[in-house]
Order: structure tokens, then C-alpha cells, then sequence
């Protein structure tokens, strides 16, 4: 009978050899079911570890893969892709990309993982089923996983966000300081960690300043492009007593309301302030200049590099670390001041 390889017994398993080699080693980064499983599976089978099974946990290939979400109006991630390869470059890593969207593409860079060609792998989320479907699946595998703003519920992992839920705190605070009572919100999807973060920060302001009433009548979520802002303000603008200003989950939404104004023959900041939330290049050139949130999405991408490198240089053990960059708010020429 043939001896049973470190192969066959991933085969077996279904999962890739390196997450054998970590079960051998009795190495961290592999759940308490799968390690068990394959356990089973290398008792049943008579396998005998050799060097090069035990050796092959450290054996890297320098390709990291970078997975994020087919969003078309929504310039976050142009940003975070440049900072990603420039952090690459800076690491001497090869990068792959894989959008979420094509199931065949996703499943040719799973089997890629499970065949050792990948060392890591960083997801980007906004809170698509499919993107943490993805994450898990590399969790599950043993691989190294950096996440990026959604905390993907129970993965225990290494993660870069923004305190989405602060700094739009301060972007109300910042309305309501300038006199401002009637403050609307304009968000994104529900089921997007970042845009509901950000609608519960707008939420905690008004209420800490006894607004609450108005969260509920000025608020609409679930706007994925300008143009569903845009329809979306035209609602709000549209009520008895209008709200002065409203906050938006993100500058392309803000672009979206702007619009909305001028469409109803308003004007921004005269009749209606906008705040925004990102800081994108257009941000800065936009008529008026829009007030906005800035978060560093370049510096998000660069440093996602270095903490996937931290784990696959430290064999992802010990406490997973998580980094918080801050935001600040930009002041330009979309809000009036009622005072």
C-alpha cells in the first residue's frame, strides 16, 4: 500500500497543506473543529509526519491576495487599492485582486490558497454576504486574514478600521454647533458595517442634544449610488419644514444631495448644508468645496500590507492585533452658520 502523503491527507481533509503542517505543529490559526477533523483523518489513515510536512508552515510565496467589492460609485476603494500595491511594493510582495462578483474567479483564488500559492489574504468589507462568506471560508482554511472596517462578527482575526460611529458623531456635532437643529441623514446600506456605524454616530449626537424626534423624520438608508441620494434628499427636501442640513454616510451621496438642492431650486450652503464622509480627491475640487470626514483610505490600504506581514512573519500567533486609525473633520464651504 502507498504511503500517505501530506497531500493526500489535504486532499482528504479538503483544506490546503499548510493548514496539515499547523495542525502538525499544533500551531495557532486553525478553529477546534477543523483541527479535530483532520486530526481523525490523519489517525485513520496511518500518516507519519515527516521534515518537510513539519517544515512547510514556514515556507512563504510572497503573493498576498487583496479581495474587495464591485462598487462602481464609490471611490474608497480606487484609494485603498493605490496604498495597498504601494505597500506591496515597499514589502517586495506580489499582489493579487479578486472582486467580489464572479464566482468562478473566487473559486479559482480559494484553491490557490488551499495549494500554498497564497501566503495571506486581506478583505475589505463594506458588509456584502458574499465578501464575508469569503473571509470565513479563509478562517476556516487556517490561513492568515487581515480584515479591513468590517469586523466580520466572530472572526477573531487582525483588523484596520476607522471609529466610523465617532467621527460621524462629530460631523453632526459640527452641524448642530453651527446652529443647525433639523439635521437629516442620508445613508448607506443597513447591512454595511461603515454606513451603519456612521448612522448610529449621527443618531447618538442628535439625541445627546434632545433631537431624537428628528432621526427617525429626516433619516433615509439604504442609498448605494448618487443618483438614490439624490431621489432620496429630494424626499426630505420636499416636507413642511425641511431639514437646514443633513449629514451623508459618504462624499458620493453628498455629491447626490447637492444635487437634490439645486434640483429643487436651492442652494448649498445658503438653504441646505451638506456634509460628506471619505474626503475623495473630489471632495476638494466640488462647487462648493464639500465638508466632509477624512479618513486616511490610502494609509488603510499601505498598512493592511504590514500587519498581513506581521502575521505571516510571526506565524500568526499571539494576540491578533488590531489597528484604529483616525479621522478628522475638514471644514470647507458646505455648511452655513446659523449663529
Amino acid at each position: 500500500m502507498k504511503e500517505m502523503t501530506l497531500k493526500d491527507i489535504a486532499r482528504l481533509a479538503n483544506c490546503s497543506t499548510a493548514t496539515v503542517s499547523r495542525v502538525i505543529n499544533n500551531e495557532k490559526g486553525v478553529s477546534e473543529e477543523t483541527r479535530a477533523y483532520i486530526q481523525r483523518v490523519i489517525d485513520e489513515n496511518g500518516y507519519q509526519p515527516n521534515k518537510q510536512a513539519k517544515g512547510l508552515a514556514e515556507q512563504k510565496t510572497n503573493t498576498l491576495l487583496f479581495v474587495y467589492e464591485n462598487t462602481p460609485d464609490n471611490p474608497f476603494f480606487t484609494e485603498l487599492i493605490r496604498g495597498a500595491i504601494d505597500g506591496a511594493k515597499e514589502a517586495h510582495q506580489i499582489l493579487l485582486f479578486n472582486i467580489i462578483c464572479d464566482s468562478y474567479v473566487t473559486d479559482y483564488f480559494l484553491n490557490a490558497l488551499r495549494s500554498d500559492q497564497i501566503d495571506g489574504v486581506i478583505v475589505a468589507s463594506t458588509g456584502l454576504e458574499e465578501t464575508r462568506n469569503f473571509a470565513k471560508m479563509v478562517a476556516s482554511e487556517g490561513r492568515h486574514l487581515v480584515l479591513i472596517n468590517d469586523p466580520i462578527g466572530e472572526l477573531n482575526v487582525p483588523r484596520i478600521y476607522i471609529n466610523n460611529d465617532q467621527s460621524a458623531y462629530q460631523a453632526t456635532r459640527h452641524l448642530l454647533e453651527c446652529g443647525h437643529t433639523r439635521i437629516g441623514h442620508i445613508g448607506g446600506r443597513t447591512t454595511s458595517y461603515p454606513s451603519y456605524q456612521r448612522f448610529e454616530g449621527y443618531s447618538r449626537a442628535m439625541t445627546d442634544a434632545g433631537l431624537r424626534r428628528y432621526v427617525d423624520r429626516y433619516t433615509i438608508m439604504d442609498n448605494t449610488n448618487r443618483e438614490e441620494a439624490r431621489a432620496a434628499a429630494k424626499k426630505l427636501l420636499a416636507k413642511k419644514n425641511r431639514p437646514t442640513a443633513i449629514f451623508c454616510a459618504n462624499d458620493s451621496l453628498a455629491f447626490g444631495v447637492c444635487a437634490a438642492v439645486s434640483d429643487v431650486g436651492l442652494r448649498v450652503p445658503n438653504d441646505v448644508s451638506v456634509v460628506g464622509y471619505d474626503d475623495i480627491a473630489m471632495a476638494s475640487t466640488f462647487e462648493p468645496k464639500l465638508t466632509t470626514i477624512h479618513q486616511p483610505i490610502y494609509e488603510m490600504g499601505r498598512r493592511s500590507i504590514q500587519l498581513m506581514l506581521h502575521q505571516t512573519q510571526s506565524g500568526g500567533t499571539g494576540i491578533p492585533e488590531s489597528v484604529v486609525l483616525s479621522a478628522s473633520l475638514v471644514k470647507r464651504e458646505s455648511v452655513r452658520n446659523l449663529l
